[in-house]
């Protein structure tokens, strides 16, 4: 029991030290309607400094690449990042170092309008 504990606090110490700060992000969001009659689209290119916070209680990543808007993501020790299956937006991703991350975002809203959101996101530390 006390290597599983230490381990974990190891783990949980790595990914706080390596993956968390301020990070300069760039985000590429897409917004498509299709309800079988209308079909829209829209790209739209934001740039932003934000946060990357490890919570130890709940064991997450806080991702704070917009304003007033954080993602919450498990993270392994490689550096990939992931959400629940069931919960939405949906993120595929990780960092690619420990000063580059890119993630995709990804949400499907109102069946009869057709809306889904994708947010493409590069973040370079600060």
């Amino acid at each position: 029991m006390i290597l599983f504990f230490y381990n974990t606090s190891c783990e949980k110490e790595y990914i706080r030290k390596n993956y968390t700060g301020t990070f300069n992000f760039t985000i590429y969001s897409y917004v498509e309607i299709d309800n079988g009659t209308y079909h829209s689209s829209t790209i739209d290119t934001f740039v932003y400094r934000g946060t990357i916070v490890y919570d130890n209680k709940k064991d997450i990543l806080e991702i704070s690449y917009l304003p007033g808007y954080t993602l919450n993501c498990s993270i392994d020790k490689d550096g990939k990042i992931t959400t629940d299956i069931s919960s939405l937006p949906a993120v595929f991703g990780g960092f690619i170092n420990e000063n580059e991350i890119k993630f995709s975002s990804e949400s499907e809203f109102d069946q009869y309008a057709g809306a889904t959101y994708t947010d493409r996101v590069i973040g370079k530390r600060h």
